[in-house]
């Protein structure tokens, strides 16, 4: 579970990783150092590449809403 500062950043992330990959999975979900940490998997690899660079700016920007 997550605080509520972070709901809109997961559901614009959510919606990205959507259109990259529909069938995505969230296998971790976590608060870690003041930020969230998320970890997927993805059918195929090219887009679980693709997914990764969302995930990271994601995670940066969580570091920033309190």
């Amino acid at each position: 579970m997550v605080g509520p500062g972070w709901h809109p950043l997961l559901l614009r992330l959510h919606e990205r990783l959507l259109s990259l990959e529909p069938g995505y999975q969230i296998e971790d979900l976590k608060e870690k150092l003041g930020g969230v940490r998320i970890h997927v998997t993805a059918a195929s690899a090219i887009a679980l590449a693709e997914m990764r660079g969302v995930l990271t700016e994601a995670e940066k920007q969580s570091e920033t809403i309190c």
